[in-house]
């Protein structure tokens, strides 16, 4: 048997977000959303008047929806004595919600419901009771590319395609979502070009483009709404058609909720704030009018060295510093999760639950718009100081598909601690984002005691933690990457990317399932000079093992969490946090 252990402590990791700590005497309690306003400016002329105390405001049980976005500022800040909380009522779990019920009737046709909806929506997720539905889809295989046309292996018949289709094709580490057009055999038209391969003259990323081998998906049309669960919308006339999941099922008597804002809480020039045990659910991703042309992280853009852009976050942190988002949920999100933009500092991101989101969980460095490679201009701007810890991160990246767990970039002294991360269609972790040696304001990056599995199930050139560019100072330390494979074999995806640039390193007692390195001092980590430290890794290749426990508080557990009772022998001699690899 192999044993490989590593202190973490993961304790509070593992733990239900319900289970920790939450302020428990509620100053103000609300029932919805206008009670929660008018508190909100209750609590502002608190503020002017001095605060004498910690503020509470707890929301009640249930699911509370948003007409508008929550905004805080500068009068809703507290003090560096007194904190303002905002959080469930103990035992209770709130939900805060930017999304819409559905309330016109189901009427059915044939095997499908179909509901004509009487407001202006416009919408790519839809939910019924709490489960995210997929879109119509029908997988191919790309032959070949030529600037806005795709054509598929397999036999097909393109024509008469609604003019809502969508395309979703993969490239190495980028993916593509364009409008069709037109369609003819086993050919398609898209609205836009895909890719910088269609770029004349070449950029010099011919390589970001829809690959020929590749899996590619024609989604949200009627032609291929075959599936239980499945459903399609017509924008034009507001037509909804669902399939249902059985013969029996009657739509009309489940709740189904569509996304309806595109952000959920705008959080600029605020301090000392607390968010706790909340569940932020149901925002809305629009497909950008060029098309989604991935780049990498989330990022995308025709001509990044003119425009690069991100998608707006569900919640936004900008110009704040010492706010808590503790014990909370993020999930049902249609584009990227918690973003701290320019000017974000000593912002503690601990012990929340990131699942069904449509791009990165969690982002440091978020910019709407920029040109890539380049750093914050001033380099003031840069988010500095903020915590990532104790997190779980699972099943993301749901849109884009080349969005990642955790991104960080351009900023400094980002620490990304004890998160538990896996099954990802591309990166765990991706921290920079320069693909070179200039030195910028990312600088003293902390990556340490942080479990991933199960990343890059859908593109390559990844891993479970990627790093590019010049970091100083920066550590890499005690983290356990098992389970990644690339998708296409002989591919660089390994536990451990480090791409080009990578300098400023101290990479010490890390577990991974191999490791690459683009463009690293020397090119070869195990000969690197003294700005790229390796000590004491643990670097296995395909013999690594596919199983591991976790010892916390006296308890063993899977890394899902639930209880272990047999292999005994294994781990009675452990200590609290430790884990170990059996051979499998």
């Amino acid at each position: 048997m192999i044993k490989v252990v590593f202190a973490f402590f993961l304790v509070l990791l593992l733990l239900p977000a319900s289970t920790l700590a939450q302020s428990s005497a509620c100053t103000h309690t609300v029932s919805d959303v206008p009670s929660l306003l008018n508190v909100q400016g209750l609590i502002r002329g608190e503020i002017v008047s001095g605060l004498s105390k910690n503020i509470v405001v707890c929301l009640n049980d249930g699911t509370h929806f948003l007409n508008s976005p929550l905004q805080f500022d500068s009068r809703d800040s507290g003090t560096g004595q007194y904190t303002i909380t905002y959080q469930s009522t103990p035992g209770q779990s709130a939900t805060i919600s930017g999304g819409k019920i559905i309330t016109t009737p189901w009427i059915k046709s044939g095997n499908i419901w179909v509901n004509d909806l009487n407001d202006n929506a416009s919408f790519r997720q839809l939910y019924l009771n709490n489960s995210p539905l997929p879109r119509a889809s029908k997988a191919f295989t790309i032959a070949s590319v030529n600037g806005k046309q795709i054509t598929v292996k397999e036999s097909a018949n393109f024509s008469n395609l609604s003019p809502d289709t969508e395309l979703l094709a993969l490239g190495s580490f980028s993916v593509y979502r364009e409008k069709i057009i037109s369609g003819n055999g086993n050919t398609l038209t898209a609205a836009t070009l895909m890719g910088m391969a269609s770029v004349n003259p070449d950029p010099g990323y011919a390589g970001i483009a829809p690959i020929p081998g590749q899996p590619f998906f024609v989604e949200n049309d009627p032609k291929y709404l075959d599936q239980p669960g499945e459903w399609t919308l017509s924008t034009s006339n507001k037509t909804l058609k669902y399939f249902p999941k059985s013969a029996t099922e009657d739509p009309n008597s489940e709740q189904f909720i569509y996304p309806s804002l595109n952000q959920l809480l705008i959080i600029s020039g605020s301090k000392n704030l607390k968010f706790n045990n909340l569940t932020f659910a149901h925002s809305k991703w629009t497909l950008p009018a060029g098309g989604y042309d991935g780049l990498q992280a989330g990022s995308y853009g025709m001509d990044p060295y003119t425009a690069t852009y991100f998608s707006l976050p569900a919640v936004l942190i900008e110009f704040a510093s010492n706010l808590e988002f503790s014990s909370n949920t993020f999930w049902h999100l249609g584009s990227h999760g918690l973003a701290l933009g320019r000017g974000s500092n000593t912002v503690k991101i601990n012990g929340n639950l990131f699942t069904d989101i449509g791009g990165n969980s969690i982002m440091v460095g978020y910019r709407p718009q920029f040109v890539l490679e380049t750093d914050w201009s001033p380099t003031t701007l840069a988010p500095q100081h903020n915590d990532i810890t104790n997190n779980t991160i699972y099943s993301t990246a749901n849109e884009m598909w080349d969005a990642v767990g955790i991104f960080a970039a351009f900023s400094g002294f980002t620490n990304i601690s004890n998160n538990l991360i896996h099954d990802l269609p591309y990166s765990g972790i991706s921290a920079g984002f320069i693909w070179n040696t200039t030195a910028t304001s990312m600088k003293n990056t902390t990556i340490q005691n942080n479990l991933i599995y199960h990343t890059n199930l859908k593109l390559n050139d990844g891993g479970g933690i990627y790093v590019l560019g010049n970091q100083p100072n920066s550590m890499m330390s005690n983290n356990a990457m098992t389970d990644i494979y690339p998708p296409d074999p002989g591919s660089p995806v390994a536990g451990i990317y480090f791409d080009n640039g990578s300098t400023g390193w101290t990479v010490q007692e890390n577990y991974a399932k191999d490791w690459h390195c683009s463009d690293c001092p020397s090119n070869d980590p195990a000969n690197s000079p003294t700005n790229f430290n390796l000590i004491s890794n643990s670097i296995a290749g395909n013999e690594s093992p596919t199983k591991y426990y976790i010892l916390p508080s006296g308890q063993v557990r899977t890394e899902s969490g639930s209880a272990v009772t047999t292999d005994s022998s294994c781990y009675n001699s452990l200590v609290n946090g430790d884990y170990y690899f059996p051979d499998p």
